[in-house]
């Protein structure tokens, strides 16, 4: 049976250079696949477009306060590792990835799904851990 770690990785490996399409396949998404993958449920919110999804995610103000009812904690951005979630607070609404190491999936507008150096953000972020129910 393969760790969630190596699911994480075989689902980049099928979606590696996937362009962005808000609602089909956006940074919200591929979260939740990863979460699928992890046995993580989540129902999310339904959206078609960037638009929609900002008026989404304005009603509920933040991304983490959408994910705490489900069990995740602020943890400090030192202690991140594989399956915690990270919230780049760049733009509204904010971009969602999950952590693999020392990385997070990410869609660029030009190279599409991609792996990112946490190390490498110049922008404030968030670490969510699921602490057992």
């Amino acid at each position: 049976m393969k760790s969630h770690t190596q699911l994480l990785i075989d689902l980049y490996a099928r979606h590696k250079g996937t362009k962005l399409v808000y609602g089909q396949f956006d940074c919200a998404i591929y979260t939740l696949q990863c979460l699928d993958v992890c046995n993580v449920h989540i129902t999310p919110p339904q959206w078609i477009d960037y638009k929609t999804a900002y008026k989404l995610f304005r009603n509920i103000k933040t991304i983490e306060n959408f994910l705490l009812p489900f069990g995740y904690v602020k943890i400090d951005s030192g202690l991140a590792y594989t399956q915690d979630l990270i919230i780049i607070k760049d733009k509204k609404p904010h971009t969602i990835g999950m952590i693999l190491y020392d990385k997070f999936f990410y869609i660029d507008k030009d190279k599409g799904l991609t792996l990112k150096l946490i190390s490498e953000l110049k922008s404030d972020f968030v670490i969510l851990r699921k602490m057992n129910d």
